[in-house]
């Protein structure tokens, strides 16, 4: 078994099973034909009109499937002729899935499926008008899995924003990281609206008098800090999205440079002290009651499937790198196991970087 993938494509391979049932041949054209794909482990049950059907040869058939409005997928049977000429076993399976267009919902659509079909060892596929039924099951790299969830994340924190916002993004080649962060912040911010998100450091002009020094409490440490609310946006594939006011709560903020900010302070001249305050944990609770909101049920029953998925799927990866890591160790004594997996004790030394 193979995969592959690319930004457009995403591809699976699969031997036929032994008992797989020959086919009659040859095929004719139907007016309506479906594809059916029943996949047990997630209790997941798609159902995809067929486009097209092409034979080459009488080796190769190849069935183009509507998954989806902007998804398709080409199912490749790759066999030879039995009972002369009168059916056709197929030998081999490949599953290619396409995005018609670049968008969310198609990225977000196929990352789904592939790693459906990747995680859930035995699936059925059927299409009854051409008496196809066969049991498969597909293989891929642990490490593409995890890329194709990652994938489908963004796409789904994407529609979120889409559907809240009413824009449409076209996806880009790739993300930058600063990208990513814009996109998970715009969705915390319509979906949660009050969450801790990573901070740096502030800097808050004061005029210097006694009573903002007594604000600052220098003496104690940490200190919460509200800040004003202030306007606020992302900007997201070339779009600014606006998210209303942002509410930023410090719980745990440290002023640095204290003795510089006590001395200044102290002139009581009114002149403007800039106080930089970070936060002691590295994160901030971000408040935006303004953000844009979706609407009550934003997703039509077939796509709600699919989110629906999102915490089985990460427990069967989860399950997979668990055996992963148990087959690597199998073949060991109790005693080398022992000696990889203990804790490593760690002297005044080790974080000590040498010339």
């Amino acid at each position: 078994m193979s995969t592959a993938t690319d930004k457009r494509r995403s591809s699976l391979e699969a031997k036929m099973p032994p008992g797989t049932s020959p086919i009659p041949w040859p095929w004719s054209a139907l007016a309506v034909a479906s594809l059916q794909i029943n996949i047990p482990a997630f209790a997941l049950n798609l159902t995809a009109p067929l486009l097209e059907v092409t034979d080459f040869d009488s080796s190769q058939v190849i069935i183009r499937v509507a998954v989806d409005k902007e998804v398709t997928t080409l199912i490749t049977l790759k066999g030879r002729l039995i009972e002369n000429g009168r059916k056709f076993q197929p030998e081999e399976f490949g599953w290619q899935i396409e995005l018609e267009q670049e968008t969310p919902r198609a990225e977000f659509v196929a990352s789904t499926i592939q790693v459906a079909l990747s995680l859930a060892g035995n699936v059925q596929f059927r299409i009854p008008e051409y008496a196809l039924d066969c049991q498969l099951n597909f293989e891929m790299p642990l490490s593409s899995i995890s890329k194709k969830l990652q994938d489908r994340q963004t796409a789904y924190r994407l529609m979120v924003i889409e559907r809240a916002t009413n824009r449409r993004f076209l996806l880009p080649q790739s993300y930058s990281g600063d990208t990513v962060a814009a996109i998970s912040f715009a969705y915390h911010a319509i979906v949660d609206r009050s969450f801790a998100w990573p901070f740096g450091t502030v800097q808050i002009p004061m005029p210097a008098a006694p009573e903002n020094l007594d604000l600052l409490s220098l003496d104690q440490q940490p200190t919460r800090y509200p800040l004003p609310p202030t306007p606020t946006s992302r900007i997201l594939l070339g779009q600014v999205i606006p998210l209303g006011h942002e509410i930023i709560t410090i719980e745990d903020g440290i002023v640095e440079r204290k003795d510089e900010v006590r001395e200044e302070m102290s002139r009581n001249d009114g002149h403007l002290v800039t106080v930089e305050v970070s936060s002691l944990s590295g994160q901030v609770r971000y408040e935006l009651p303004e953000a844009p909101r979706l609407p009550a049920a934003p997703w039509e029953a077939k796509i709600q499937t699919l989110v629906d998925l999102e915490e089985r799927l990460a427990l069967k990866l989860a399950a997979r790198y668990h055996a992963l890591a148990a087959s690597t160790l199998a073949h060991l004594t109790e005693e080398a196991k022992a000696e990889i997996t203990a804790r490593p004790e760690l002297d005044e030394n080790a974080y000590l970087m040498n010339d």
